[in-house]
């Protein structure tokens, strides 16, 4: 039996959604992260009337069903057909901006206390340019209140050209979508709303400039790697530094963290960084170095996947890696390898896994390492280099020492001959890397792990604050 409900439901896909698609073109990214979560708060900027149809535009025919938009109910009544066309197709949550009541949020939390969804535009109202309003608290005072569900911010470029305020006729003109990855938030409602904001007015500068193919003018995270042998302490370093620093931080190690200012925030599950993990840990419970290479490689180039995509829906000001995904790669093949690179093969081959060689004119290093054949034709030679490595070097002896008394799983090449190869690869990438644009700095690692960091972080501190004076 066909229901008005279902009815509604066909007007979105076989009427409403076609019509968005011809008269006004829609370009949307990041939809799949919508995929990954079943109910959200979903906030945008708000510049149009159309703004409703291109958010319910990238919704599934069941989040359509479950989702409200809450619109202002003292514009729409002037005109009684349109009221009632808008509350049919989107079942809005109507707020009458001229009057103070708590009707309205009481109707919202009984949508969410009943598995609902909710779009919210926080700025209150229509803009008439395409810069962002500051937000209202109430967005706040709800996610504050129900910080269980994930938060989808959206920003939306050209509805304010297509339909802006003030007009009547619409013009078919393009319009962008970018769907932020779904993210959860602490604090009071006013950090939380202050938060969202700065949030979404950085997507939308990044946006325009990515669009207008401009440079970001130096706004790129900071990325710092320690890299080091196993054993020698990288990763609880990385992730101190992450938490220590003093500012809006990320550890990619073998779990992704997001720090502000030495506070966890909370995050979703990124589906990058689960399937890496799981490779991970099928890296290390292999028995034999040969069956190690393959998955961890694949690690590997899923990790610089995964920090692509923190530098593109995140954009923390720093990331701080365990090892880096390019330099891993140029030590190890030293392990693998019967003849050693030296210095200048190792800066040919850190410039061919950039990007910045083709492999016609490193053919000599290709033809050692079928592997970079290979990488190079599926296009996965655009590897990043860090702007700072942290070397730290630990004797071999030492290493073996600490992984052994962990009481974990031994991985093949956790031994003496293996760590003292990889700790000379490590040595020679480090000084390969003199004629790049990457600062490197060695730090003995046999020191307490506490001290280490304070150190690090002094100095991290103080290149910083060269880097910005130089600019």
């Amino acid at each position: 039996m066909v229901t008005l409900f279902s009815i509604r439901i066909m007007l979105h896909l076989l009427i409403i959604r076609p019509l968005v698609s011809i008269f006004f073109g829609v370009n949307a990214i990041g939809v799949d992260h919508l995929s990954r979560v079943d109910q959200f708060i979903m906030i945008s900027n708000h510049n149009s009337h159309i703004d409703t149809l291109l958010l319910f535009h990238i919704l599934s025919p069941v989040k359509i069903a479950k989702t409200r938009v809450v619109a202002a109910a003292d514009y729409f009544v002037k005109h009684p057909w349109l009221y009632r066309l808008v509350t049919y197709l989107f079942d809005p949550i109507w707020i009458d901006r001229n009057r103070k009541s708590c009707s309205v949020f009481t109707e919202m939390v009984a949508h969410l206390k009943n598995n609902g969804s909710i779009i919210m535009y926080p700025e209150g109202t229509r803009g008439t340019s395409a810069e962002i309003q500051k937000f209202k608290e109430g967005i706040g005072l709800l996610i504050h209140k129900y910080s269980r569900i994930p938060v989808v911010p959206v920003y939306l470029e050209g509805p304010e050209r297509s339909l802006p305020k003030n007009c009547c006729i619409p013009l078919p003109l393009v319009n962008f979508i970018t769907v932020s990855p779904p993210q959860k938030f602490s604090g009071d409602k006013t950090e939380i709303a202050h938060h969202l904001f700065y949030y979404l007015q950085k997507r939308a500068k990044e946006e325009r400039q990515f669009r207008q193919r401009r440079k970001n003018n130096g706004e790129t995270p900071w990325c710092v790697a320690v890299i080091g042998i196993d054993g020698s302490g990288k990763s609880t370093l990385a992730k101190n530094l992450a938490i220590r620093f003093p500012d809006n931080c990320c550890f990619i190690g073998d779990s992704l963290e997001f720090y502000d200012r030495g506070v966890q925030q909370v995050s979703q599950p990124y589906i990058t960084n689960e399937l890496r993990r799981w490779i991970g840990r099928k890296a290390k419970t292999a028995e034999k170095l040969s069956s190690y290479k393959f998955p961890k490689i694949t690690e590997l180039f899923l990790r610089d996947h995964l920090l692509r995509e923190v530098d593109r829906w995140y954009r923390p000001n720093i990331i701080f890696q365990d090892g880096s995904p390019l330099l891993n790669l140029v030590a190890w093949a030293n392990l693998y390898s019967q003849t050693k690179l030296d210095t200048d093969q190792m800066t040919n081959a850190i410039e061919l896994l950039q990007g910045c060689k083709s492999p016609s004119a490193l053919d000599h290093i290709v033809k050692r390492f079928p592997e970079l054949r290979v990488i190079c034709s599926l296009n996965l030679n655009q590897l990043r280099l860090p702007d700072e490595v942290i070397f730290l070097d630990v004797p071999p002896e030492v290493c073996v020492f600490r992984i052994s008394s962990r009481g974990a799983h031994i991985q093949p090449h956790e031994n003496i001959t293996h760590l003292t190869q990889l700790r000379g690869a490590y040595q020679l990438v480090c000084e390969s890397l003199q004629s790049t644009p990457c600062n490197v700095t060695i730090f003995d690692g046999d020191n307490n792990s506490h001290k280490t960091a304070e150190q690090t972080i002094k100095y991290l501190q103080s290149r910083l604050e060269r880097t910005h004076a130089q600019n």
